[in-house]
């Protein structure tokens, strides 16, 4: 029995710490969502998939499952590819806007240096980046671009038309 209770101990001991602690991937109190895109800036640096996933909403992390499976991969494989994390360059961030449930924050692109808005979904009590929605949002605008362009440009039949004329 004398050396049953050492390993008791430890087992009951690894079993709260369990239980209290967590994956340590999660803070001890809520991050805004500018702190949330902090938070998930480092983690990608790092590789840390966990932490990444943690910080990403349940419709991000459904479109990187999708995205795996068309490569034939997974999502912890996706994320520790090169380019694979999201948010690895992260130079400026400014215009937390909070409304509800949802959230954006305002940041530079490294690439054109203007800002776009990403925004958050509070998922269980946490904020979550949903890049899901980012990505739908993108596709609306490109499509009204696309409209706006092909309304301004004149048609074939219109262009011939104003050539008859002159």
């Amino acid at each position: 029995m004398s050396k049953i209770k050492p390993i008791l101990f430890l087992l009951v001991g690894a079993f709260l710490m369990a239980a209290c602690g967590g994956s340590g991937t999660e803070d001890r109190r809520e991050l805004s969502p500018t702190e949330t895109l902090r938070a998930l800036h480092e983690a990608s640096k790092k590789k840390d998939v966990e932490a990444i996933k943690s910080y990403l909403s349940k419709g991000t992390l459904d479109l990187l499952e999708q995205s795996a499976r068309r490569r034939e991969t997974s999502v912890d494989q996706l994320l520790r590819e090169e380019n694979g994390a999201p948010f690895q360059e992260l130079d400026e961030m400014k215009n937390e806007q909070v409304s509800g449930e949802t959230a954006t924050v305002e940041v530079k692109n490294p690439v054109k240096g203007n800002f776009e808005k990403i925004p958050f979904v509070r998922e269980n009590g946490v904020w979550k980046v949903a890049l899901d929605k980012f990505m739908d949002d993108a596709i609306k605008r490109l499509t009204e671009e696309m409209k706006s362009a092909a309304d301004s440009t004149p048609s074939a039949e219109n262009v011939q038309k104003n050539t008859e004329k002159k």
